[in-house]
């Protein structure tokens, strides 16, 4: 089974975040360029599950990325096997909370 969370971010940038959720999960978040995710965003893996950490950006139709949570300014994905997702969400739960969980 897998989980997918959304984490508002609560630092203060972009940078700031990546930062932090680096010294947590003691791994290197590499920097991406994609108009999907809104311009400069951050990926990593962190043992089978995914993390995209970027800012909740205005889309062509003036709406934030995540329309549901105009007021969080910098989100975390995070996407994969259930233990992966619970472990990397308890090293990140100082920085962030939780906004959304499924599981599929």
């Amino acid at each position: 089974m897998k989980k997918a969370l959304l984490l508002e971010a609560t630092a203060s940038s972009l940078e700031e975040a990546k930062s932090a959720i680096e010294s947590s999960v003691g791994l290197s978040l590499a920097a991406h360029e994609s108009a999907y995710h809104g311009g400069e965003y951050f990926r990593g893996d962190l043992y089978g599950a995914n993390l995209i950490l970027q800012a909740n950006f205005i889309e062509d139709d003036g709406e934030p990325a995540e329309a549901d949570f105009p007021g969080a300014d910098l989100l975390v994905y995070l996407d994969g096997e259930i233990g992966a997702v619970d472990w990397a969400a308890s090293r990140l739960m100082a920085l962030s909370k939780v906004l959304r969980s499924s599981t599929y």
